[in-house]
């Protein structure tokens, strides 16, 4: 077996997204051009034999000297990807000594993993384009149907982002704009392709919610969303959700998260279930 670490600048772009996108996992936060964006190009790889499984590491250094693997803003979860069955564990073995500690998010499909931590993370799996909806949420839906609500696709990813912060901004404990300047590179960089749905809810000329949503083969990713003020008061986001159910039939929605109880039963009235993945916070020496 080979696992070796290879800076971004050495990795093989293609056959390192070929990887990811072959993986049962296959998150688009592991994507060659977005982990570019969210990481300032600041980043790495472990990658086993000819890119049969690849574990991407997010990295940065305090001054000047030590190194330390790191989760960036809107990058949920990451780990192994590939059809090989190398564990998380196995990778994290293989780390440069460099690297002082991690701190960093993954998926639960890669084998046991020491002394992780559950995570909540809400998925609402469907078949057939079923919306298994509760009454209160249907409710919404329609309340926005009745207000006359459309959705069109942007390319405006800057309006999105800021109407987030404005939004949320200060409960994320983000600032702006630094906070969100890899993001912004990050979704700027699939635009144009099929692995992001950004898009606007509007009431005739009024802006009432935003949405960003990741693609990937079997689900969309619901990584950046937000209502206005006054979409706030006619429950937006429902109808925002709807529209994507209804634009993606054949695909699974993500929610990514939450602890917080009343997101996370938000997230409950769509059907979503809960799909946890894993925190991991140790030093070096413990691996």
């Amino acid at each position: 077996m080979s696992i070796r670490f290879f800076t971004n600048n050495e990795i093989d772009r293609a056959k390192w997204n070929e990887c990811v996108s072959n993986s049962p996992q296959c998150l688009p936060y592991a994507r060659f051009e977005y982990l570019e964006g969210v990481c300032n190009s600041v980043w790495g790889g472990l990658i086993y034999n000819d890119y049969e499984a690849v574990f991407p590491i997010p990295y940065q250094k305090k001054w000047g000297l030590i190194y330390y693997v790191y989760q960036p803003y809107f990058c949920q979860q990451l780990g192994v990807f590939g059809l090989s069955n190398i564990t998380t564990e196995a990778f994290l073995k293989k780390l440069p000594l460099r690297f002082r500690r991690v701190h960093l998010c993954v998926h639960s499909s890669a084998g046991d993993v020491k002394k992780a931590e559950e995570k909540t993370n809400f998925i609402l799996h469907r078949k057939d384009g079923e919306k298994p909806f509760n009454k209160d949420a249907i409710k919404n839906v329609n309340k926005c149907k009745k207000a006359g609500l459309s959705y069109t696709q942007t390319k405006d990813v800057g309006l999105v982002i800021k109407t987030y912060h404005d939004a949320w901004g200060d409960k994320a404990e983000l600032s702006f704009p630094e906070d969100y300047i890899g993001f912004e590179k990050a979704c700027r960089s699939l635009i144009g392709s099929n692995h992001i749905y950004v898009c606007l809810a509007k009431n005739k000329y009024t802006l009432l919610g935003v949405a960003i949503f990741l693609v990937s083969k079997k689900m969309v990713h619901y990584v950046c969303a937000a209502p206005t003020i006054e979409g706030k008061r006619i429950g937006v986001m429902h109808g925002i959700i709807d529209h994507i159910a209804d634009h993606f039939p054949n695909k699974s929605i993500d929610f990514e998260g939450s602890s917080i109880p009343s997101v996370a039963n938000f997230y409950q009235k769509f059907g979503a279930q809960n799909v946890p993945y894993l925190s991991i916070e140790r030093n070096l020496r413990l691996l």
